[in-house]
């Protein structure tokens, strides 16, 4: 029996309030992931995600996304190295706490570090 193969992906789904005519508008969009760390905790702290995202993939000055939520999503790709992201790939929902820049030579990094929602009923 041939050894299973794994080509793990990563993806992280933002969803972000912007002013239109007034209103806030949900604007989403898929930003490939670098790097993550997902954390699980017990019921009396939040489990955590914080993830790496190229400058360029995450679209914006991340002091704008302030007030993002996210999907995490990690699954395994086919064969051929496509990977669409579904409910069964779903991993953490939750907000955005800390947004930061970092700069390595010329690669510019945006590091985002996210809360799931326990974190509203914890003191």
């Amino acid at each position: 029996m041939p050894a299973k193969v794994y080509r793990p992906r990563a993806a992280l789904t933002l969803t972000i309030p912007l002013r239109k005519g007034g209103d806030l508008v949900p604007y989403t969009y898929t930003v490939p992931v670098q790097s993550f760390h997902l954390t699980a905790n017990d019921h009396n702290h939040a489990d955590t995600l914080s993830c790496s995202v190229d400058w360029i993939d995450a679209g914006v000055d991340p002091r704008w996304i302030a007030g993002a939520i996210c999907e995490f999503y990690l699954g395994n790709a086919q064969e051929d190295g496509t990977w669409d992201p579904n409910s069964e790939d779903l991993r953490f929902v939750g907000r955005l706490v800390k947004p930061a820049r970092s700069c390595s030579g010329d690669k510019l990094t945006v590091t985002l570090e996210f809360h799931d929602y326990t974190s509203f009923f914890l003191l």
